[in-house]
């Protein structure tokens, strides 16, 4: 999951391992570096609505190695919370997305 920043929110073991992260949190990583496309699928202003895709494109290792990858992308939208966990209706929503990124096999 990645925040309205283009930040890893939360990743599983698989994404950690893909991307070069075997031993270190992935959480509060800038995705731009590894999957640049989801950084700049965030920010399109098309992001303002629910938006769901898939594309195949280029992806880095942390170590540098390029790979093609097939990513799959949902955009939501969320408020921002109070203190007390209440939706702060006066701060406009902010798209955040779920993202799935697979190494291609050819």
């Amino acid at each position: 999951m990645l925040d309205h920043s283009g930040r890893v929110d939360l990743a599983n073991e698989s994404a950690r391992e893909l991307l070069g992260f075997e031993d270190e949190s992935l959480q509060g990583s800038d995705v731009a570096p590894y999957v640049p496309i989801l950084y700049r699928m965030l920010k399109n202003p098309r992001s303002a609505a629910n938006l769901r895709t898939n594309v195949e494109c280029k992806a880095q290792r942390r170590n540098g190695e390029v790979f093609l990858a097939h990513v799959w992308l949902s955009t939501y939208h969320h408020l921002a919370r109070s203190g007390a966990g209440r939706c702060d209706l006066g701060t406009p929503a902010k798209a955040c997305a779920i993202a799935r990124v697979r190494a291609s096999i050819r």
